[in-house]
């Protein structure tokens, strides 16, 4: 998580972190702007598919990249999903800073 928050801050992102999808779904709520929703697919309580699904229904415009590493089914099929569901992005990790590094570029230019 560190690394991921580190890299965005660099881009010039403000990061704001929640443990699960309820967590998630919660604080956007209560925040005023989100421009970018980067969420892992298996996680306790509201998972991320779930989560993109909540998420979308809300926000039509929303930017959501969706990452896994896989689970029961796998995590091909969980980012196809992903993808079926309205991810913007996804990526399979393990990943590098450069390859999230990338795909936040991809859906939020750099802030200046």
């Amino acid at each position: 998580n560190g690394g991921r928050v580190l890299c965005a801050t660099a881009l010039g992102h403000s990061v704001s972190e929640a443990g699960d999808g309820n967590a998630a779904v919660a604080q956007f709520e209560a925040m005023r702007s989100v421009d970018l929703v980067i969420t892992d697919v298996v996680m306790a309580g509201k998972d991320g598919i779930e989560t993109l699904v909540e998420l979308r229904r809300r926000r039509k415009d929303l930017k959501i990249l969706v990452i896994s590493g896989g689970g029961q089914v796998g995590a091909s099929t969980y980012l196809r999903m992903a993808g079926i569901l309205g991810a913007n992005r996804t990526l399979e990790k393990p990943c590098t800073l450069t390859d999230l590094q990338m795909a936040v570029n991809e859906l939020l230019p750099p802030a200046k």
